[in-house]
């Protein structure tokens, strides 16, 4: 599997913005795309496991049936479906497609959870006339130390997700430069 880009894979800790409002409205778009590249790659995975999985389970029943059939050709015929199951199954366990389609919905709801805490706060902001800039240091100091926090889940979701196939990464830089 390709490794994502380092536009993807970028930390927001150590990265540009440094204002905290505009820090969390960057982490907030970069979450969406994410949130939404990962759950497209879920789906798919989703997708190719139960293309392999349903007909080789529904292959093998009927090949273990044909096995005890004394009509003529039988062999050859559970011969063959024995081997579409090989290759079905072989697939399916090199792939491991549940397993990534697991691993990126995880990830989706580590970027959507991100998304759901700052979406608030972003909201409230572009609906006010002028950006609000927090009056007191107490509240600075929370704004900074909220943005933080944010950035650090965003970091720590981003290091444990998988690499989103080229595809979903593609769709994420459209997101993004959208």
């Amino acid at each position: 599997m390709p490794r994502q880009s380092n536009s993807s894979r970028a930390s927001v800790t150590s990265g540009p913005p440094t204002e905290p409002g505009a820090r969390v409205y960057y982490i907030l778009r970069r979450s969406d795309a994410l949130a939404e590249g990962h759950r497209i790659a879920s789906a798919r995975w989703s997708y190719v496991a139960n293309v392999l999985g349903y007909p080789a389970a529904l292959i093998s029943a009927i090949t273990g049936a044909a096995a005890f059939s004394s009509l003529p050709y039988s062999q050859q015929v559970t011969g063959v479906l024995a081997l579409i199951v090989a290759v079905l199954t072989a697939t399916n366990a090199f792939f491991k497609p549940s397993d990534k389609a697991s691993k990126h919905a995880q990830a989706h709801r580590g970027y959507q959870a991100i998304v759901d805490e700052t979406l608030p706060y972003v909201q409230s902001e572009s609906e006010r006339s002028a950006p609000s800039t927090p009056s007191t240091e107490q509240e600075q100091t929370q704004l900074r130390e909220w943005a933080a926090r944010i950035a650090k889940a965003f970091d720590d979701v981003n290091g444990g997700s998988p690499d989103l196939p080229n595809w979903a990464e593609n769709r994420v830089r459209t997101k993004l430069s959208s």
